[in-house]
C-alpha cells in the first residue's frame, strides 16, 4: 500500500511538494551618390549590395519559421491555441515526440501516469499536411509503466530514459524503431544512464541523444550523459558529457544550433519541499560533444517547474507547468539574439487549460502540440490535445 503513495509523492509538484513534486531581412536601403565622378563605383557598389541582399533574402526564404535557424526578423505570425477534436488517453509525466515516416509524420505519446497509476501504453496519431490530427492508435507499449521519463528521436528511432516505474526510479533506457507506415517495433534495452533519475531533461543533436540531471531522493544530479544512435538503430553506451550549472530536475531543456537552453526546475530533492527556480541558462555543445560553458540568461518571470519549451520563429517559448501549488496555462517567449543569448521574457497567448507535467511540445510546420497533462496535485489528467497555430 505504500507504493502508490510514493508514486503520488514523487510524480506531482506544488508548494507542498510531498504531494506535488515528488512530483525572435536585414532591410537594406541603398543611398547612391549622384556625383558623375563616382557613378561607376557607385553603380558597382549598388549591384554588389543588391546581389548580397538578394542572396540574404533567398537564404531567409529557404529557412522556415519552424526551422531552428529561424530568426525573429522573419514574419512568422502570432500564436493562438485551440483544443483538437482528437483526444488523447488521459496522461501526464509522459514523453511526446513527432516522428517523420514515409507515410507522413506521427505524433507519439509515451508512458506517463494518471492519478496514482503508471502508464506503459504508447499511442500515435497521424499528422496531416495542414497540421490536423487523426485519431490516436495504440502502439507497442513500454516494457513497464514509466512516468517522468525523457528521451528523443534520432532518425526513425525513439529513445527514452529514466523515470519512475511501478517499482522505483530507474537508470535504464530503451529504444524502439518506427516503421515506414508509422508502426512501432518492440522496445529493447538501450543501456544504463549511470544513475537512477526521475524528471531528467533530454535533447537530441545529430545522431546523439543527451540526458541531463534528474533526481533520486535524496539526490539531485548535475551530470550530463550522452549516447549515439547508429544507422542500425543500436544505441551506444552512455558516457559522461559534461555538467549542468548545478543540480537540476523538473526543468525544460532544448538545443538550438549547438546552444542549449535550460529554464526553471528544482535544485533540491522534491521530498525537501524546495522552492521552485526561475533562472535560465544557455550552455554550449563543445567540440568533443560534451555540454558546458553555461551563461546566465534573463530570469524567468515566475518560479516554475514541470513546464515545457519549444522553438519557433527565432524565439524560445515556455508553456504551462506549475508555479507554487498552481498549474499554469500561461505562455512566455524570449527572443534569441544573433549571439544566441535570450532577450527579456514576454507573455503571449495562453493555453486553453492550465496543466503541468507536459514535458515536450513538438512542432510541425506552424503547429505546436500539447498532449494531456496533470490538472491538479493528485495527478488527475486531461485528455486534451491543445494545438497552437502561428498565423
Amino acid at each position: 500500500m505504500a507504493r502508490p503513495l510514493r508514486l503520488r509523492r514523487v510524480m506531482s509538484l506544488g508548494l507542498t511538494l510531498l504531494r506535488g513534486l515528488a512530483a525572435p531581412f536585414l532591410l537594406c536601403t541603398l543611398y547612391v551618390a549622384c556625383s558623375s565622378s563616382e557613378s561607376s563605383a557607385s553603380d558597382s557598389s549598388a549591384r554588389e549590395t543588391t546581389q548580397d541582399a538578394s542572396a540574404d533574402a533567398k537564404q531567409a526564404e529557404a529557412v522556415s519559421c519552424d526551422d531552428r535557424r529561424a530568426t525573429s526578423a522573419m514574419t512568422c505570425g502570432s500564436l493562438s491555441w485551440s483544443t483538437s477534436e482528437v483526444k488523447s488517453r488521459p496522461r501526464n509525466h509522459h514523453a511526446t515526440f513527432i516522428v517523420s515516416t514515409a507515410a507522413g509524420p506521427y505524433l507519439f505519446a509515451i508512458g506517463g501516469a494518471d492519478g496514482q497509476k503508471g502508464i506503459a501504453s504508447v499511442d500515435a496519431a497521424p499528422v496531416a499536411a495542414d497540421g490536423s490530427l487523426g485519431p490516436f492508435e495504440g502502439r507497442a507499449p513500454l516494457t513497464m509503466p514509466t512516468g517522468g521519463l525523457t528521451g528523443g528521436v534520432v532518425g526513425n528511432v525513439i529513445v527514452v530514459a529514466g523515470g519512475m516505474t511501478d517499482m522505483s526510479v530507474t537508470a535504464e533506457s530503451f529504444r524502439a524503431v518506427v516503421g515506414d507506415d508509422g508502426s512501432l517495433g518492440a522496445w529493447a534495452p538501450a543501456g544504463s544512464t549511470g544513475r537512477a533519475r526521475m524528471h531528467p531533461g533530454g535533447f537530441t543533436r545529430g545522431d546523439s541523444i543527451y540526458v541531463l540531471g534528474g533526481f533520486d531522493d535524496p539526490n539531485v544530479w548535475d551530470d550530463v550523459v550522452r549516447a549515439t544512435v547508429g544507422a542500425d538503430g543500436i544505441v551506444s553506451a552512455w558516457m559522461p558529457a559534461g555538467t549542468l550549472p548545478g543540480p537540476r530536475s523538473h526543468a525544460s531543456v532544448l538545443e538550438r544550433d549547438g546552444f542549449v537552453y535550460l529554464v526553471g526546475g528544482l535544485e533540491k530533492s522534491a521530498f525537501d519541499n524546495p522552492p521552485l527556480l526561475n533562472d535560465a541558462w544557455r550552455g554550449r555543445v563543445l567540440d568533443d560533444g560534451s555540454l558546458g560553458e553555461w551563461t546566465a540568461m534573463p530570469s524567468f518571470p515566475v518560479r516554475i517547474a514541470t513546464h515545457a519549451s519549444f522553438f519557433y520563429g527565432g524565439y524560445l517559448y515556455v508553456a504551462g507547468g506549475m508555479s507554487g501549488a498552481t498549474e499554469l496555462n500561461r505562455v512566455w517567449r524570449a527572443v534569441i539574439d544573433a549571439d544566441h543569448a535570450l532577450g527579456e521574457w514576454e507573455e503571449v497567448a495562453s493555453l486553453p487549460i492550465a496543466r503541468g507535467h507536459v514535458h515536450q511540445l513538438p512542432v510541425f510546420g506552424n503547429h505546436v502540440y500539447s498532449v494531456g497533462g496533470a490538472l491538479d496535485l493528485d495527478l488527475h489528467s486531461t485528455d486534451h490535445v491543445d494545438v497552437g497555430v502561428f498565423e
